[in-house]
């Protein structure tokens, strides 16, 4: 069959990806199943410090979205705060489209969009444009967000982070994912974040041989989580997108080749 046509594929996106999984490798006649691994959910409990942060709005430069849900749930916490986003007088960078359209969703748009494949990368093409002059830079995330992008900018730059979104890791399997599994009735999952990996590898049952899963990751952190379980995975987009990483496996398919493939 060409490309996805016919394909399996089983999906440990959170729940707000999965909809748009499905229908974008659904039309390219692929199978889909859906087994989020993860969930978001505003940041509890620290309230107090992320208002006392956010009073200051006005005084912040740059504004920086590594993911939709850093947007998403940024502007819901300035609405429960009652601080209204008029008062926002910076410039904002975001990582990639999806960002970008949830950003516009809001009535901003970005100044730099860049797509890397990881924060760290981001954190250096940013530096190229706005090196100087030292500004005050608030980067709002999730709890289990990696530090790398705030201590490299830090550098040159305050930077305030504050959580605001708070990811949870499933502590258990449903009964036929477990099945689709151990009977090797997929053709490959997709994993688009480290959460994800955590959440699948943590609850797999014991018999299952995890060197031989046909695991495709959407950028090279993720790739880095897998690799602990001694994964190789088959696959990594050029840039992680979801509609890039379909358009590309749909190509790898075609060919048996392509050039994203990691060499290990």
């Amino acid at each position: 069959m060409p490309g996805l046509k016919g394909k399996i594929i089983i999906s440990l996106a959170s729940e707000e990806k999965s909809d748009k999984i499905t229908r974008i490798f659904s039309e390219k006649g692929a199978f889909v199943y859906n087994y989020p691994m993860i969930k978001t959910e505003p940041a509890s409990g620290n309230d107090k410090a992320v208002s006392k942060i956010l009073s200051k709005i006005t005084d912040f430069k740059l504004i920086i979205f590594t993911s939709v849900n850093a947007v998403k749930y940024f502007f819901y916490k300035l609405e429960k705060l009652n601080i209204s986003a008029d008062l926002i007088n910076a410039e904002f960078a975001v990582i990639g489209n999806a960002t970008e359209k949830m950003l516009n969703r809001y009535g901003f748009k970005s100044n730099y969009n860049f797509r890397n494949r990881n924060s760290s990368e981001f954190a250096y093409d940013l530096l190229k444009v706005t090196k100087t002059p030292k500004k005050n830079i608030l980067i709002p995330s999730g709890n289990l967000s990696p530090d790398n992008l705030g201590n490299i900018l830090s550098e040159y730059h305050k930077i305030e982070k504050i959580t605001v979104y708070d990811t949870i890791i499933t502590d258990k399997l449903d009964a036929s994912l477990q099945e689709l599994i151990l009977k090797n009735n997929y053709d490959f999952m997709i994993f688009l974040s480290p959460s994800a990996v955590y959440g699948l590898m943590n609850n797999l049952p014991g018999q299952v041989n995890k060197k031989n899963m046909r695991c495709a990751v959407i950028g090279s952190v993720t790739k880095k989580a897998i690799n602990k379980y001694d994964i190789k995975p088959f696959f990594i987009p050029s840039v992680p997108d979801i509609e890039v990483m379909a358009e590309e496996l749909e190509h790898f398919f075609e060919e048996n080749k392509f050039k994203h493939i990691l060499k290990y």
